[in-house]
């Protein structure tokens, strides 16, 4: 397919591609014959985000003419840029290290070999280059992995995933040294809440009286949001003093890929390692259950099985790595770090974009979209998750260190 005017692939040519296609083919004198890409549909979130792109084709190689595919996701630098909304970006912003969302994290991580062994069962897609496209992008070369799993997983693999995810975590909880770069995310929960805590909806009494939002939500919720706001000190710092470990950081459905390798072992593939940085114990899945359930792939009736299932698999995948300290302690981390974590990530997200959506067409349309369902009922199932995150912190509170 042809890319339109002012694609980011204008400079895709037969010099750009040789080397990663014949890394990818193992083949030193591999010849290109063709080749063709598509974009990959996903939703931009982030300035830094240039796009991701399939590229396949055929190539003459020393056993033939064989087919190939890679994957080539661009990150840009967002100086000057814009967010999806329109809004500018401010100046300075992701081009730090230590920004949550530093432009150049994912591609550093690559090129350190970090993500080259990773412990356990969770991978990360092989990288076949990256290329600095000038100062201002950078080109990832990354394998296309083919998933052996059908969608939408069934809880059963959630399970899983959280195991192989526990199985990572766990091995710097074992004494796997933690990667000290510059380069990592550190404090990113911290960062996080602190540019999606908005309570400026909430605080408004009139938000509270529409039909539409006083049907989703019987039951009053707005003193239990602005107190979560007042706390949310309180739960990071307890974070803080929780065991940390290496984390990806943006673990969901979107981002593991199942898959079935050499005599049937599953391995969980990791996509989209830009956040991956410091974290405590239980805030990667906090993260997974939360957002698996914001965009709808499990409905909120089936919450607590799948918080019981994946914090099952995760303490499984950290005793795998070799934890050899108290288990009560152990589940007791993993329950509040990952209460904490799901609660400050989602919950003022989620009550915001409900009441968003009574206001406003695309919020409805996002809500509908990320539901699988019609306005009132999405607006249902975003009023459950909103209770289910602030009664998960309610439950998690008394389990916090003093």
């Amino acid at each position: 397919m042809t890319m339109g005017a002012g694609s980011p692939l204008d400079a895709l040519d037969r010099d750009s591609l040789i080397l990663p296609v014949r890394r990818v083919l193992a083949d030193e004198a591999a010849e290109l014959i063709d080749w063709q890409h598509e974009p990959l549909g996903y939703t931009v979130r982030t300035p830094v985000s240039g796009g991701i792109y399939r590229l396949s084709g055929r190539a003459r190689t020393h056993d033939g003419v064989r087919p190939w595919s890679l994957i080539l996701k661009i990150a840009r630098s967002p100086a000057g840029g814009n967010w999806p909304d329109g809004r500018r970006v401010p100046a300075g912003w992701g081009a730090d290290p230590a920004h949550t969302q530093y432009w150049q994290r994912e591609a550093l991580a690559y090129r350190s070999g970090l993500l080259d062994d990773l412990p356990g069962d969770l991978v990360a897609p092989h990288c076949f280059g990256v290329d600095e496209r000038g100062e201002d992008t950078i080109w990832l070369w990354l394998e296309a992995v083919h998933e052996t799993e059908r969608r939408p997983w069934p809880l059963a693999r959630y399970g899983l995933a959280a195991r192989h995810l526990g199985q990572f975590n766990g091995a710097y909880l074992a004494g796997r040294p933690i990667p000290t770069q510059l380069w990592l995310n550190r404090g990113f929960l911290r960062a996080w809440s602190a540019e999606t805590a908005n309570v400026a909806l909430i605080e408004q009494a009139d938000t509270w009286t529409h039909p539409f939002v006083r049907r989703a939500f019987p039951k009053p919720v707005a003193e239990r949001l602005l107190r979560l706001y007042a706390e949310r000190e309180d739960f990071l710092a307890a974070l803080d003093r929780q065991p940390q470990t290496l984390c990806h950081l943006d673990a969901f459905p979107g981002n593991l890929l199942a898959r079935r390798v050499a005599a049937g072992r599953e391995q969980t593939v990791a996509l989209d390692w830009a956040f991956v940085g410091i974290g405590a114990v239980g805030e990667e899945v906090g993260q997974f259950i939360a957002c698996s359930l914001h965009l709808g792939e499990i409905p909120m009736a089936e919450a607590a099985q799948l918080r019981a299932v994946v914090l099952d698999g995760y303490r499984e995948g950290i005793c795998e790595a070799g934890w050899s300290g108290s288990l009560v302690e152990l589940e007791r981390a993993i329950y509040r770090g990952a209460a904490v974590a799901a609660g400050l990530r989602w919950a003022f997200i989620a009550a915001n974009s409900a009441v968003r959506a009574t206001r406003d067409d695309r919020a409805r349309a996002m809500l509908e979209r990320n539901t699988g369902r019609p306005f009132a009922e999405g607006m249902t199932e975003r009023a459950h998750l909103v209770y289910f995150l602030l009664d998960w912190l309610d439950e998690a509170r008394a389990l916090l260190p003093r």
